[in-house]
């Protein structure tokens, strides 16, 4: 019944995502908890599998805690997979050069094919 949280400071207005899934354990379930700088509740999932939500920093909160917590599985542990990303994040390359890779994979993927 153990309760593990990760705090991160969060400029303002940069936006985060926050997302998780349980991916083995028990029923694949918990308790998750979003908490602001002061201490508040922003966000809740109980007996959840799977969660996502979307936050920005401002000028009363610049640090937010995110706790996943076991306690209605005490002999149960659980693996949890999830991501805290802040800013935006752009494509890798700009289509413009993606396309003449594309078009080169395709060409050989139809000569392996051929032959």
């Amino acid at each position: 019944g153990d309760q593990f949280c990760v705090t991160e400071k969060v400029d303002k207005d940069v936006p985060v995502s926050f997302r998780f899934k349980v991916t083995a354990g028990g029923k694949l379930d918990l308790d998750v908890e979003v908490f602001d700088a002061s201490g508040i509740s922003v966000q809740q999932w109980t007996l959840a599998t799977t969660g996502q939500y979307q936050l920005r920093g401002d000028s009363q909160n610049s640090r937010f805690k995110f706790c996943f917590s076991n306690q209605m599985a005490k002999w149960t542990p659980k693996w949890v997979s999830f991501y805290i990303r802040k800013g935006v994040h752009p494509a890798v390359a700009p289509k413009e050069r993606v396309d003449p890779i594309e078009s080169q994979i395709l060409r050989l993927s139809g000569k392996i094919n051929n032959d």
